[in-house]
């Protein structure tokens, strides 16, 4: 079980790093969010290297998310590096998909919360029509 628990966090984070770095791309070619796209490119490439290496270093008997953390309250400059970079590429990732998609989502959004405002069992009138 832990097995798979940590295969899926790999290919969790395998994704997400590939999804920043593909809408860096994008945005790149776009001519939009040029410096955030060059920085999140460049990070997207060194910060899985730069955790690797710090992480190669644990004992055995330790995860490297834990290990990561632990060292954080152990106050150590490089693991707080690590967990920025990863902060930083969230927010661009975060960043990218709401100028790609978000428009769509939100009028998506909006459409289904009408509709749902428009159904008998949540108009505040209900009350008047079934008298």
């Amino acid at each position: 079980m832990l097995n798979l628990l940590s295969a899926t966090l790999v290919f969790m984070y395998v994704i997400f790093i590939v999804a920043t770095f593909l809408l860096a791309i994008i945005h790149n070619f776009r001519d939009q969010w040029i410096p955030f796209a060059y920085a999140s490119i460049v990070l997207a490439i060194a910060s899985p290297l730069v955790a690797f290496l710090f992480i190669n270093g644990k004992p055995t008997n330790t995860n490297g998310f834990m290990y990561v953390f632990k060292q954080i309250v152990a106050a150590n400059l490089n693991a707080f590096i690590i967990v920025l970079l990863h902060l930083y590429l969230l927010f661009s990732l975060g960043l990218f998909l709401k100028d790609n998609v978000g428009k769509k989502l939100s009028v998506y959004f909006h459409t289904w919360i009408n509709h749902i405002r428009t159904r008998i069992y949540v108009r505040k009138d209900r009350n008047k029509e079934n008298t």
